[in-house]
């Protein structure tokens, strides 16, 4: 009996810190973004010392970052490496590849999935249409973010109010939009909720593209890509089916996230 307690004691013991480390990391949120020991242990009813104990366990480990000045602490650059990972290998394009096959036959265009790389973009996730032609569908391949509606719909939401001037000084190549234009492509994108783009990036092609959106941050555009002549012409149906299938890949990535929180007793 006592060998028993022993052996699944630390079990126990690690399941319960692995819970806390998660309940203070998901307590960063952008209303709240810095965090201390007193305010953490208040809103997640924990002892300080136990708090104190996970915020330096998770700085050791570059997730938290402290502050110095104010003694708290903020997210780290680690999580920044696993967001990025995440996005390009984890569940998002698991998630989004079934729907993206569906939109691709019923556009019959090809379509990609991209997400924020620096200051560009990168595909994550495609599917070809049937058509013979293939439109940089390959996976992993980086796009300068100054061109073409993925770009417009993922920089739309940049915290930087300077965000159009950087990429176009970034990427003077990637497209011959100037900074008054590319921030009202910016604007345009945030109030619509989709882009579309003609020849921005390359004169061959035609994109429309709609944000992807979990927990109120957009994470990644969905769109379709061909060329303008064919585009074109149809450009309306296309812009329903990429936002109902972006409204799709956002209900799945809401139910996945809310499936994983539940377990440690989350809303």
């Amino acid at each position: 009996m006592s060998e028993g307690l022993r052996t699944t004691q630390p079990a126990r013991q690690g399941l319960g810190t692995v819970g806390g480390a998660i309940e203070v990391l998901l307590a960063f949120t952008d209303a709240a973004p810095e965090r201390g020991v007193t305010d953490l242990a208040e809103e997640l009813g924990m002892d300080k010392s136990r708090v104190h104990r996970l915020l330096s366990s998770l700085a050791a480990g570059g997730l938290l970052m402290p502050t110095p000045r104010s003694r708290r602490y903020v997210l780290g650059p680690t999580l920044v490496l696993l967001g990025e990972r995440a996005a390009r290998q984890g569940a998002l394009p698991r998630t989004a590849q079934p729907i993206i096959d569906e939109l691709a036959r019923a556009a019959r265009e090809s379509v990609v999935l991209c997400v924020m790389d620096r200051l560009g973009y990168r595909t994550v996730a495609s599917a070809d249409g049937p058509s013979d032609l293939r439109f940089a569908t390959e996976l992993g391949r980086w796009f300068p973010g100054a061109g073409g509606a993925s770009g417009h719909v993922l920089f739309a939401h940049h915290p930087d109010p300077d965000i159009a001037g950087r990429l176009l000084a970034d990427h003077t190549e990637a497209t011959d939009l100037d900074v008054a234009t590319l921030s009202a492509r910016h604007a345009a994108a945030r109030q619509d909720g989709y882009s579309i783009s003609r020849g921005e990036y390359d004169l061959r092609v035609m994109a429309i593209s709609a944000p992807v959106v979990l927990d109120g941050a957009v994470i990644a555009s969905l769109g379709v890509v061909g060329p303008p002549p064919e585009l074109d012409g149809q450009a309306d149906h296309l812009l329903d089916l990429v936002r109902r299938a972006a409204a799709d890949l956002n209900a799945a990535l809401d139910r996945q996230t809310s499936q994983s929180l539940n377990p440690i007793g989350r809303p």
